[in-house]
Order: structure tokens, then C-alpha cells, then sequence
């Protein structure tokens, strides 16, 4: 078996069995669910903290993988896919000059969502150019390439593409 077969299995039978004994709870009321986005997607404690169990596995083996997960925080991955989202459909609606000091503003609420430091949003800042920016964030959370590409194959096809962003706090969406 490989390597990372083996993690896999592992880690999966980890999670189903800690999953098992929370859902044991369930006709007791000893399970916590609620109501994420909407009051059909919902989510239970046991399906948060089993996610966590996993991404803290998966990150300790394996430090240099993204890592996309549906019921807790996004990882510093996530993050940076979207920011690099962010920043190339704001380049290409707005150009290169009137989009890079647009975006700065974006930096500290995208990076807090990552745990990133505040350094790193100030020197983010200080780039000039928006493709120094990506290459930074990409230094910063290599695993966002893949977790990027995997983004951009679930965008929709043509000439417009509506992101979920951030742009009504500035009064533009």
C-alpha cells in the first residue's frame, strides 16, 4: 500500500468512527445541529469537528497540499485561490492601474480569513505590480495552484463571470 493510500485509510477510518459515536447522540439531543446559508444546508458539530480532525491529520503529514473543506474556516489555500480570483477579474474589469489600488483594500479582509499576520497584508501593500502579488501569495500557500485551478474549472463559461465578492461594502455591487 502507499503512503498516501495508507494516510488515507487511516485517516478515514479515524473520522468514521469519531462520526459513528457523535451520531450515537443524535436521538438523544446530544448533537448539535444547525443551519449554515440557508435552512436546508445544515451542519452538525460531529461534521465540523470531524473536518478539523482531518485537515489537522492531513496538514501534519503532508504540509505542502491543499486542502478544500466544506464546513469549517478555509484554509490559507482557499484563501489565496480567491484572492487570486479576485485580483485577475478586478484586473480585467478595471486594468492594471485603476485595479491595483482598488485592491488593496481587499487584502487585510481576504488574508484575515487565512490567519495570515498583519505584516504580510502591509507587504502586500508595498508591491507594485499585481503580479507580484499573486507570486507572493502563491509563496506564501504553494498549495493554492491546485486549490485555483480547481476554482477556475467550476466558473462559468463566456464573457462574464460574477464572483462572490466583497464589492457592496464599497458601494459598486
Amino acid at each position: 500500500m502507499s503512503e498516501l493510500l495508507a494516510l488515507a485509510t487511516d485517516v478515514a477510518h479515524e473520522a468514521g468512527a469519531g462520526l459513528r459515536e457523535a451520531f450515537s447522540r443524535l436521538g438523544d439531543g446530544g448533537l448539535a445541529i444547525h443551519a449554515k446559508s440557508t435552512p436546508t444546508d445544515l451542519v452538525s458539530e460531529a461534521d465540523v469537528a470531524t473536518e478539523q480532525r482531518i485537515r489537522a491529520r492531513l496538514e501534519a503529514a503532508r504540509p505542502d497540499d491543499a486542502i478544500m473543506g466544506e464546513e469549517g474556516e478555509p484554509s490559507r489555500e482557499e484563501v489565496v485561490a480567491e484572492l487570486v480570483l479576485f485580483i485577475r477579474e478586478t484586473l480585467r474589469e478595471l486594468g492594471e492601474q485603476r485595479a491595483t489600488g482598488f485592491l488593496k483594500k481587499f487584502y487585510g479582509w481576504y488574508l484575515g480569513r487565512g490567519r495570515f499576520p498583519r505584516p504580510f497584508k502591509q507587504e502586500l501593500v508595498q508591491l507594485t505590480t499585481l503580479d507580484e502579488v499573486e507570486q507572493r501569495l502563491f509563496a506564501a500557500a504553494p498549495g493554492a495552484r491546485f486549490v485555483l485551478e480547481r476554482l477556475q474549472d467550476e466558473l462559468p463559461q463566456g464573457e462574464e463571470v460574477l464572483l462572490d465578492l466583497p464589492i457592496s461594502i464599497y458601494g459598486g455591487g
